[in-house]
């Protein structure tokens, strides 16, 4: 089933179409601890059982970041030219630590994402009490990161970024030159087709406005 996206017209303009080895990593995370959703890539599952033992216990206790919603801040954003591997983990790493611990909470406890953040939710025993309950359905390990989120987000990302960096090293930095000119292929020819259509947008605006 296709899922189409419509927009105003005045936000075409806003429209930008993006890849990021960080995300695709990621998403390559979320295969490895729910493979039952993905059975197209159990080939890859079945590849990655080489791992080091220490990196796989990793990937294991980070499963509440990534098993369903992701933090927002791994998407790329519209303002940034693309950005390679180790410059998108750089700016992972200078994320301030409020920013962290709101973004880790968000799949585990959803605050709706929205601005200005509120404070508060990061000194109440409710909502800590709900994050780690959610955080303990994926094990022990997962519970004393979700502490984190609380006691100490910068310490959160930085174990984070660790285990992006690892697992890049290890496992995806081979596959992503496999998947990386599929998705430059595809960026692009979003972007020709897209660019098409945008001149009849305006024109269509024009002559309703004479």
């Amino acid at each position: 089933m296709a899922i189409r996206f419509v927009l105003p017209e005045q936000e075409s303009e806003s429209v930008a179409f993006a890849y990021s080895p960080v995300v695709e990593a990621v998403l390559s995370l979320h295969v490895l601890v729910a493979p039952r959703h993905h059975p197209l890539q159990h080939a890859w599952v079945r590849r990655m059982r080489r791992l080091d033992p220490k990196l796989k216990a990793e990937i294991k206790a980070f499963r509440f970041a990534y098993a369903g919603h992701f933090p927002d801040f791994l998407f790329p954003r519209a303002d940034e030219e693309f950005l390679e591997f180790e410059e998108e983990l750089a700016f992972l790493h200078d994320l301030e630590p409020d920013t962290l611990a709101f973004e880790f909470m968000r799949p585990v406890y959803d605050h709706t994402g929205s601005w200005p953040r509120d404070r508060s939710l990061l000194d109440s025993d409710e909502v800590r009490r709900h994050v780690l309950e959610r955080c303990a359905r994926y094990g022990p390990e997962s519970e004393a990161l979700g502490r984190l989120v609380f006691d100490d987000p910068a310490e959160l990302g930085r174990r984070f970024c660790s285990l992006l960096e690892r697992y890049w090293e290890e496992a995806f930095e081979e596959e992503w030159a496999t998947v990386e000119p599929l998705l430059v292929e595809a960026a692009l020819a979003a972007r020709r087709c897209f660019d098409r259509r945008r001149p009849l947008w305006h024109v269509r605006r024009r002559e309703r406005q004479a």
